[in-house]
């Protein structure tokens, strides 16, 4: 059931009809986008994604509310309240789940409410809302820190919270999500030792073939902050902007499968060079 539609800075909410039959709504969270071409001369055709995902369309949620009221006066104050939400620009859906919320980030693009006094739509009023969703999935915290967090925001790590493990060269990072789809990997790291090195590469690993990789090439020194942000598609280096040093295999980035260990092997171009690096993501659920 919708619970809410908030702004992105939280400064106004509208809470949605919650009585029994008060609201129906319907996403394309689960379409896929094929894409084939035909074999002249043969039967059926090839499939352009091969034995991959395909990947998924723009998202979109189509809701159906009902305002009720027991006077016309408090009826228009009610259209009043709904339509408040057209001006809000992007914000926060909120799907409560057995008392867990989700969330999806989106806009409305459409509220239609269609007035009929011979149907007493002064006292029962059909809404439709078409809301535009760029990322299709309904989210989770997974191990993100929130901004109504108790972590520390004056620390260039500690914000995150969680914990970090030391690379030394080359190792290993094991990440298992939740959720029942793939999400973005973010990865953080602070350069802990006091060697330089150039090239950070990050790799997910299935089978021992690679599935994902970023290479960041830039010089890194003791105490720069790292952080590859697939989901915002932003590289940072002490804040500052680092796209342009940095290459991917693949346009999410860096993926992680939900509910299986992820292997994230990462390979720095000095051996006696130290990072300490943690991966962050949210739960996906279509």
């Amino acid at each position: 059931m919708l619970k809410s539609f908030a702004k992105l800075d939280g400064s106004r909410t509208y809470t949605f009809p919650s009585s029994p039959g008060d609201q129906t709504f319907t996403t394309n969270f689960k379409n896929l986008v094929q894409q084939s071409s035909r074999i002249p001369g043969a039967d059926g055709g090839v499939r352009q994604y091969g034995i991959g995902r395909s990947p998924s369309p723009y998202g979109s949620i189509q809701v159906t509310l009902y305002l009720v009221s027991s006077t016309p006066a408090g009826m228009q104050a009610k259209r009043d309240a709904l339509n408040e939400i057209v001006d809000w620009g992007v914000g926060i859906l909120y799907d409560t789940l057995n008392g867990v919320d989700r969330w999806a980030v989106c806009s409305i693009s459409d509220l239609t409410l269609t007035e009929n006094r011979d149907k007493h739509t002064d006292l029962f009023q059909e809404a439709r809302l078409s809301f535009d969703v760029p990322e299709p999935y309904w989210l989770t915290q997974g191990n993100q820190a929130l901004w109504d967090g108790s972590n520390d925001w004056d620390s260039a790590i500690d914000w995150d919270g969680g914990s970090f493990t030391t690379i030394t060269g080359s190792g290993t990072l094991a990440v298992t999500t939740s959720g029942s789809a793939s999400t973005h990997a973010r990865f953080v790291a602070k350069v802990s030792g006091a060697q330089t090195f150039n090239q950070l590469l990050i790799q997910r690993l299935a089978n021992n073939a690679i599935a994902d990789e970023v290479i960041l090439q830039t010089q890194m020194v003791q105490n720069d902050v790292i952080e590859i942000d697939p989901r915002r598609q932003w590289v940072l280096l002490n804040g500052n902007d680092k796209i342009a040093n940095c290459d991917v295999l693949f346009p999410d980035w860096l993926r992680l499968l939900p509910a299986v260990s992820n292997s994230i092997n990462i390979l720095l171009d000095e051996a006696s060079a130290a990072i300490d690096a943690n991966v962050y993501y949210y739960d996906r659920y279509t």
